[in-house]
């Protein structure tokens, strides 16, 4: 079985891959508490607009992200 078949839900202490729709671009990044968050570094807050988004959410779901010029949608592809 895959990572990714046993990955819960994304949570605080997440490693996320994700795929922005748009643009086919893939990033990793870990979710954490909002003292620990370093986006250079892939180290997204819980509060941030992406981590938000992706809270709550499992591998294979299309997350949408609002932003100031609409939308964004990020495919979930692995959550470990």
């Amino acid at each position: 079985m895959s990572a990714t078949a046993n990955a819960g839900p994304v949570h605080i202490g997440s490693t996320v891959t994700y795929t922005e729709s748009a643009t086919g671009d893939h990033r990793t990044v870990h979710i954490v508490a909002s003292g620990g968050s370093d986006p250079m570094h892939g180290l997204l807050s819980e509060v941030s607009p992406v981590g938000r988004a992706l809270l709550g959410h499992r591998a294979g779901e299309l997350v949408r992200l609002r932003v100031p010029r609409g939308e964004r949608h990020l495919r979930i592809d692995r959550v470990l």
